[in-house]
């Protein structure tokens, strides 16, 4: 199966969207989009999964090697995953390194929390001003 790999950039992170599979045959095309992301942008990166339609241990291997080259301050967070694949992702333990939440929104309000949390936000800015 093909894979497509869109890469859009947002104010404090940039957004991957993985269409297709993850494995051996492609996980360094995978890896050299996530560095690109990394060394570019130094922003959080939100993986969309919604169109993820298998991984194998080599792309989980991927993604854990792309968080360790990411600043302290910065997540990675994996979103909309497939019930099928999430099984696989919770059993390799991934999750206690790489957050996974239903939707991108709520990967948003997370981050937001984190740079707030490590002062990367005002509190008396517009993002978190209370009305």
């Amino acid at each position: 199966m093909a894979l497509t790999i869109d890469l859009e950039e947002h104010h404090d992170y940039v957004l991957l969207d993985i269409i297709g599979t993850i494995d051996a045959s492609n996980a360094e095309i995978v890896a050299r989009h996530l560095d690109f992301a990394i060394n570019k942008y130094d922003k959080h990166l939100l993986i969309e999964g919604s169109n993820l339609k298998s991984i194998n241990i080599t792309g989980l291997r991927v993604f854990l090697n792309a968080k360790q080259k990411m600043s302290f301050f910065k997540m990675m967070i994996l979103c909309n995953i497939p019930t099928a694949i999430m099984a696989l992702i919770e059993l390799s333990g991934i999750t206690s390194v790489i957050p996974i939440v239903s939707d991108i929104i709520e990967a948003e309000i997370i981050l937001q929390d984190m740079d707030l949390f490590n002062g990367h936000i005002p509190q008396n800015s517009d993002m978190t001003q209370n009305y």
